[in-house]
């Protein structure tokens, strides 16, 4: 699959107040502080969520949403190996080394996402992703290199074993943690993947670590979901 996850826009989209100065890549996450959660700040978060989706359905709705100019932009995903191109668990470190907000960190401590900024669809939109992808392969190259590291443009890792998908392997970042805990407070059992197809395959974790190889590729027919982890 491709490493890099193209996104477009028509335009026209409005975004909330007080993150209109801050750049692009501030306003893909917020990084999660704390561990715990009690009933009525989970029930708090619930209500703001409904909220939040009764705003966006409603700006969804405006006549003229998303007219304008095209746009695109995109994300990177890579994975970091050894020598052997075996999994290497240090992402908070080689983002360390580059020092650049730009790379951020996934749930699995091989992965890493550059995000890329957007720009016109027009004119040779195209060439500029080449030269931004390269940029930011150079700069991941560079940070792997100093921790014994390589980058590899990949979702899916294909070396991965199960030693490599644990609750060790995930970053070690509070939202993560949180993440997981919540999960399993809703299921009764382990997570259980089950895919069926030219090669079956059946799997079972206690926690979420799996995300680490989630992405998946089907024929357009299965109507499946793509979610890279």
């Amino acid at each position: 699959m491709a490493a890099a996850h193209l996104a477009g826009s028509g335009g026209g989209c409005e975004r909330a107040p007080g993150w209109a100065g801050a750049p692009y890549y501030a306003r893909m996450a917020s990084e999660v502080l704390r561990e715990h959660f009690t009933e009525a700040d989970v029930a708090d978060f619930r209500r703001r969520l409904h909220e939040s989706l009764a705003v966006l359905d409603e700006v969804l709705r405006r006549p003229g949403f998303g007219v304008g100019e095209m746009t695109m932009g995109a994300e990177l995903e890579v994975s970091i190996v050894d020598s052997e191109g075996r999994a290497l668990g240090c992402n908070d470190e080689v983002i360390s080394t580059i020092g650049d907000p730009r790379v951020a960190v996934e749930i699995e401590r091989f992965n890493l996402e550059w995000n890329l900024p957007w720009w016109p669809l027009a004119g040779r939109s195209f060439g500029r992703l080449q030269r931004e992808l390269e940029t930011a392969l150079s700069a991941l190259r560079e940070g792997a290199r100093a921790h014994g590291g390589r980058i590899v443009p990949v979702g899916i890792l294909p070396t991965l074993t199960a030693a490599d998908l644990s609750a060790g392997s995930m970053t070690a970042a509070p939202r993560y943690r949180t993440l997981d805990a919540a999960l399993a407070l809703q299921r009764s059992g382990p997570v259980r993947i089950s895919i069926h197809g030219d090669d079956d395959f059946l799997w079972e974790a206690e926690d979420i670590s799996c995300e680490g190889a989630n992405t998946v590729r089907t024929r357009p027919e299965s109507r499946a979901v793509h979610n890279p982890a």
